[in-house]
């Protein structure tokens, strides 16, 4: 797909998005991240800087704010990779 393409499908994306929104009635939903929310007869909830952050309740992994916990672990690798380039026979 050439850039030019790549560009019109997300431009076109990008502005049809809304409009599937609008359809129909919104339903107010709740979640256990937004018990605490109220929201309005549009489905919206608090949209105010100083509305309350929704965070995940911290495990042992992960604390609320996302820092490392004590069980965090991360996976690592190191690679020695030796590579040469044959410009006349582009390989």
């Amino acid at each position: 797909m050439t850039s030019r393409l790549w560009s019109l499908v997300v431009a076109a994306s990008v502005c049809a998005a809304p409009l599937a929104a609008q359809r129909g009635e919104p339903t107010p939903t709740t979640s256990p991240l937004s018990a605490g929310i109220t929201y309005d007869r549009s489905g919206v909830g608090d949209t105010s800087i100083f509305a309350p952050l929704e965070l995940r309740a911290p495990n042992i992994y992960r604390s609320a704010s996302g820092a490392p916990g004590p069980k965090y672990w991360q996976n690592r690798a190191d690679y020695a990779i030796k590579a040469s380039l044959d410009t006349t026979a582009k390989t």
